[in-house]
């Protein structure tokens, strides 16, 4: 029995696939489903094939995944809210935990703070901005 168009079809939808997910998971198998369709345009049985595309597959997935995800690796995306981490604050109005209020004023804006340590912290200290919780600063005392 021919299996070429089994191969054909499988390779096509394992590239499928992964163009839709791009997980780097059915690309191994699609090089796999190649060397099946060669075995078998070979002359090879399917238990011969499907051996092949187990093994190829394998090999493709353990030898050049980690190097893949390696190149392809994304940095996460940096925000300028995540630059405020580190920098001295002063504070514009008291930073009461219990209370739910403070403010902070850095670079110019206004950001809504708490206090890492549950300390009161009155207005013109200078503080060191350690966190962003939503749209709040955490701060402590410098």
């Amino acid at each position: 029995m021919n299996y070429m168009w089994f191969w054909l079809v499988s390779f096509v939808v394992l590239l499928v696939c992964e163009l839709i997910t791009s997980s780097l998971i059915s690309v191994w198998f699609c090089g796999g489903a190649i060397a099946a369709l060669l075995t078998e345009a070979a002359g090879f049985d399917f238990i011969a094939q499907l051996a092949v595309f187990v093994v190829v597959s394998f090999i493709l997935l353990v030898l050049t995944r980690p190097f893949a995800k390696k190149v392809l690796k994304k940095e996460p995306l940096k925000t300028n809210v995540s630059t405020l981490i580190g920098k001295t604050a002063v504070v514009t109005k008291r930073i009461n935990n219990s209370t739910s209020e403070g403010e902070i004023s850095v670079n110019g804006q206004i950001w809504s703070a708490k206090t890492i340590d549950n300390k009161t912290i009155e207005p013109s200290e200078n503080v060191i901005i350690e966190e962003i919780q939503g749209v709040k600063a955490v701060v402590k005392s410098i």
